[in-house]
């Protein structure tokens, strides 16, 4: 079964991930064993409010972890359309309206704080969507060696270490 997605366009391919963790880490053997799709609310907003200087106003683009509940602004970003194993999509663990009461916070916070607002900002939503980041799985190997894992952001190749396998381990 598979799944259709609003993707974030990432610039790391299944070959790229390999060669990044080949040339950090000499002597091992990466094979990237899957691609994953994890959940995130995105939200665009309009945010207008009073600072020391005057009338502010300006776009916010926010992302909700559809896991974790964490808030980060975001850079502009391309969305692709694709098509994915259900297997390998991650499911969000938040409904939209959360997400959005928690995006309108974090906003707010932001506003406030970095144009050091006189008031709460006022929030218009312009667009928003549930969207997914592409992460590559790479076990890497080598030869008397135990096995580990790492997992390669697919949009700034990013790495981050698992927890190693057991050799006893069912894979």
């Amino acid at each position: 079964m598979t799944q259709s997605l609003a993707c974030i366009r990432g610039g790391i391919r299944k070959e790229e991930a390999e060669s990044l963790i080949a040339s950090a880490s000499a002597g091992w053997t990466p094979r990237a064993q899957a691609r994953l799709f994890y959940p995130y609310f995105w939200f665009l907003f309009r945010c207008s409010t009073r600072t020391l200087f005057g009338e502010s106003g300006l776009k916010v683009s926010c992302l909700i972890d559809a896991r974790t509940r964490t808030g980060a602004t975001a850079d502009a970003f391309e969305l692709e359309r694709i098509v994915a194993p259900a297997g390998d999509v991650i499911e969000p663990r938040l409904d939209e309206a959360e997400a959005n009461r928690l995006a309108d916070r974090y906003v707010a916070y932001v506003v406030r704080n970095k144009r050091k607002a006189l008031v709460a900002p006022k929030l218009e939503v312009l667009d928003h969507a549930l969207v997914f980041k592409p992460f590559w799985i790479v076990n890497c190997t080598n030869g008397s060696k135990p096995e580990f894992q790492v997992m390669v952001d697919g949009i700034t190749g990013g790495v981050h270490v698992l927890s190693p396998k057991r050799r006893n381990e069912p894979h």
